[in-house]
């Protein structure tokens, strides 16, 4: 999930990796947001507990 947000972060608005500070990651319901991009970060990849 973190490489997901980094690659996101780089490839549409530019930033580079270490400019980015991520505090913390918490999984969310995408339905539960109204922000396109964060529905996209929710929905990009699936956590599998083991």
């Amino acid at each position: 999930m973190l490489e997901k947000v980094y690659s996101i972060l780089g490839s549409n608005h530019k930033v580079k990796r270490y400019h980015i500070r991520i505090e913390r990651i918490e999984e969310i319901d995408p339905s539960a947001s109204r922000d396109p991009f964060i529905r996209q970060v929710a929905n990009s990849e699936r956590i599998v507990k083991p």
